[in-house]
């Protein structure tokens, strides 16, 4: 246990060290996975003391782990039927959210009722009261007045108050529970729900996306809780994500202590604004109807990875079309991930259940969207899913060839072995196929141990080549702890996915590419001296708009950029480049 403990501080406290970063990545997937293991065999309250703990020994820990403890602590207390302890455990989570975004924070309403709720159950009705008012207080500003989320948070009040006798309470919250006139009286007029499109005009851009998921809705309105992660059957519908003006590409703004923001704010923050539900036939429609204003054939899938929720996914989805300036129709398909770091073994058990889902989802998208190129980027564990249909796809459909344009697996978590048999499989299905790999993802190096088995996305061995997919090894790209969205968070990630929507080129007509011969053959390693991604991501972007002239003008720069007498003037090269940038954006802005 010491060393679990101890395994546990080296993660809360961020320590550098290719060594001990790695340990902690195993902390993570194998401390939960015990405590998993421990609740399925019924040893509740060995699991219990061990999450307890772990949390008491985290007191260095970032709070998004603290809380992903708390929650797995809350969830083994609810199993065994002590619902006031776990009440106990979701107020202490609430008071970390406090400290970290602020006290009128929107999403520290649902950790409140969620609270009172285990306190009801628990016999705590006093508690209780107290923690539905304090969610009330908080849901006023945030959650629409005359909507059935609002109304239910006064419905619990009602029982708990009688429950303490309060029965005049009890009376005026039924009032209210049942009269949407009266509950919108009492608003806070300054709530902040219906006024961000108007009060952040021109400081964000709306970025509209589609979505398909086949998690449950939990009957939540706000956005960031529309979603669970219940398996279900597939529903669709659309969501608006603002990007702020001063967005970083590769970025997803978000509150952070450090800046002293502890609301999200579309003027400086990457937020999901609005969730709308559609039957299947409008989704569709809503795909054919993008395409045409647009004047594209373009389609962009994106499958997210595991630990995503599905506000997180609508938020990478839009952070790569605003940085890509995709102007075809963006689509995400969300599975049932449980945003939380201890639920690895879930996830991967999801994962392989929405694999059939998604198969039925590509034949849609094939035969009814009226898009002739789709573009299919897939992160992490979201390439198991992506495998297996394209898998079952093929299988379904012998005949069809070429019905996907670009397919990308980002360090997919896929065995190897399992991943070349796949691909050539199903790679007559697309134009062309890319991995990306890296020695330094730390995520899947956990991944390998717990498997026992190298992963597709891990170059640390030999980068894997197959013939049916281009690899390109981007160690030298890190993002984030775990380095494991380094497609997303770098722009020489985006440029390179970018590049390869829009021109189709093989690993030697791209930027920052020099060719290694390794014991399975040629692969790509991106070299980023080579390239100066920053500038390229913004002189794709424009040459995009500027039509295929501006696109061949900057294919004869790259073609410099990789022309073997060129080493000594690189410099003056980059340079050169960033004039055809400039002169595409005067061309554009004339």
């Amino acid at each position: 246990m010491k060393l679990v403990l101890v395994t546990f501080l080296y993660l809360g406290l961020g320590l550098a060290g290719a060594g001990r970063a790695a340990a902690a990545g195993d902390f993570r997937l194998e401390f939960f996975a015990d405590i998993r293991g421990l609740a399925e065999a019924g040893q509740h309250d060995e699991a219990e003391r061990r999450v307890e703990e772990a949390f008491l020994a985290a007191t260095d820990a970032v709070p998004e782990d603290r809380v992903a403890l708390l929650d797995t602590l809350a969830g083994l207390q609810l199993a065994s039927g002590k619902e006031a302890d776990a009440g106990d455990t979701l107020w202490n989570k609430a008071a970390i959210l406090t400290r970290r975004d602020g006290p009128q924070a929107p999403d520290l309403g649902a950790v409140y009722a969620a609270a009172g709720r285990a306190y009801y159950a628990g016999g705590q009705a006093a508690r209780a009261v107290t923690a539905f008012e304090v969610a009330l207080r908080i849901d006023r500003r945030y959650l629409p007045c005359g909507g059935a989320a609002l109304a239910g948070l006064y419905g619990d009040l009602v029982r708990a108050y009688a429950a303490t006798g309060q029965d005049a309470d009890a009376r005026e919250a039924r009032r209210l529970a049942d009269d949407a006139e009266a509950r919108c009286a009492l608003t806070d007029p300054t709530r902040s729900a219906g006024n961000a499109r108007t009060e952040g005009e021109g400081e964000f851009a709306l970025v509209r996306v589609l979505y398909a998921t086949d998690r449950v809705a939990t009957g939540e309105v706000r956005p960031n809780e529309f979603f669970g992660a219940g398996r279900g059957s597939v529903s669709y519908g659309e969501a608006v994500v603002t990007i702020p003006r001063e967005h970083k590409p590769g970025k997803i703004e978000a509150p952070s202590l450090l800046t002293f923001n502890w609301t999200e704010n579309p003027a400086l923050h990457v937020v999901l604004m609005s969730v709308d539900p559609l039957d299947r036939g409008a989704f569709f429609a809503e795909v054919a109807k993008s395409l045409g204003p647009q004047g594209t054939d373009e389609i962009f899938l994106f499958i997210h990875g595991y630990n995503t929720t599905f506000d997180v996914a609508a938020k990478r989805t839009a952070q790569l079309v605003y940085d890509l300036n995709f102007d075809g129709t963006p689509v995400f398909y969300s599975w049932p991930s449980r945003g939380h770091a201890g639920s690895y073994m879930a996830d991967a058990a999801s994962v392989q259940v929405s694999a059939r889902h998604l198969t039925v989802f590509l034949e849609d998208l094939v035969e009814r969207s009226g898009g002739k190129r789709i573009q299919i980027v897939a992160h992490s564990m979201g390439n198991r899913a992506l495998t297996a249909a394209l898998e079952i796809y093929t299988l379904r459909h012998p005949k069809a060839a070429g019905v996907f344009d670009q397919i990308v697996f980002a360090a997919p978590d896929v065995d190897s072995d399992l991943f070349l048999y796949q691909t050539g499989v199903f790679a007559r299905l697309a134009r062309r196929m890319t991995l990306y790999t890296s020695d330094a993802d730390l995520a899947l190096s956990t991944s390998k141990q717990l498997h026992g088995n190298p992963r597709a996305g891990l170059a640390s061995g030999g980068a894997l080549v197959g013939d049916a997919f281009d690899t390109i090894d981007m160690s030298v790209v890190g993002a984030g702890l775990l380095n494991h969205t380094y497609f997303a968070s770098d722009a020489s990630g985006l440029s390179d996915i970018l590049w390869l929507f829009w021109r189709n080129p093989p690993p030697p007509g791209r930027c920052g590419m020099t060719e290694e011969i390794g014991e399975g053959g040629a692969h790509w390693i991106y070299v980023a001296e080579q390239c100066e991604s920053n500038i390229l991501l913004s002189a794709l972007s424009l040459a995009r708009l500027g039509g295929e002239a501006a696109l061949a003008r900057l294919d004869t720069r790259i073609a410099k950029l990789r022309s073997q007498d060129s080493s000594g003037s690189m410099s003056e090269l980059l340079e050169e480049l960033d004039q055809v940038r400039l002169a595409l954006l005067e061309l554009l802005a004339g």
